[in-house]
């Protein structure tokens, strides 16, 4: 059975909300953002050998009581906190610290720029998906012309085919039969 420990913190809480700028596709992280303070659970689960999860050490020594692996979860300890107060979302997170890690700029490029290429990713694979609409519905306008062209042609082949019964009589059982070509004289 895995240990369980939790303890209540006062932490931060911060919107992950990324919203339409009206106008465009591009998307603007939510006001809410910036950490606010608010209450959460600090859950830590240990798992050890003898929980049967499988698991056995490399060295093949199987102590039960030693701890195999352990996880974190932090949650808020009101359902209500998740609300964000800017955007109307659910879509707060928890965090220990008061401030969102800063990292150094190494690539000497806008720290967003992945947001804005998944972004120009999106919208070219809009555009492309736009554009293959436009060439199916080409393809069926197209196909139902040339059904149309077919029918047509199908009437105007049985119109011909009654004409030359008509010309020929009885079914155009009894055409007549060829003429021979005359022997020349020398």
């Amino acid at each position: 059975m895995p240990i369980v420990t939790e303890e209540t913190l006062d932490a931060y809480g911060y919107c992950q909300a990324l919203l339409p700028v009206p106008g465009s596709r591009r998307r603007v992280r939510c006001a809410g953002y910036e950490p606010t303070p608010a209450r959460v659970m600090l859950t830590h689960t240990q798992f050890q050998y003898g929980d049967g999860t499988g698991w056995q050490r490399m060295d093949g020594e199987e102590d039960p009581q030693k701890v195999e692996r352990s996880t974190t979860h932090l949650r808020f300890t009101r359902d209500e906190d998740r609300l964000c107060q800017h955007c109307g979302q659910w879509t707060r997170a928890p965090m220990l610290d008061d401030h969102h890690p800063v990292y150094d700029n190494l690539s000497l490029r806008d720290p967003d720029e992945l947001l804005n290429i998944d972004q120009a990713r999106i919208e070219a694979a809009q555009r492309q998906a736009d554009g293959q609409a436009d060439v199916a519905n080409a393809l069926r306008e197209m196909g139902a012309g040339l059904q149309a062209l077919v029918l047509a042609q199908r009437e105007e082949i049985a119109l011909l085919r009654e004409q030359v019964t008509a010309m020929n009589g009885n079914g155009g059982d009894t055409a007549e039969p060829e003429p021979k070509p005359a022997a020349r004289k020398r």
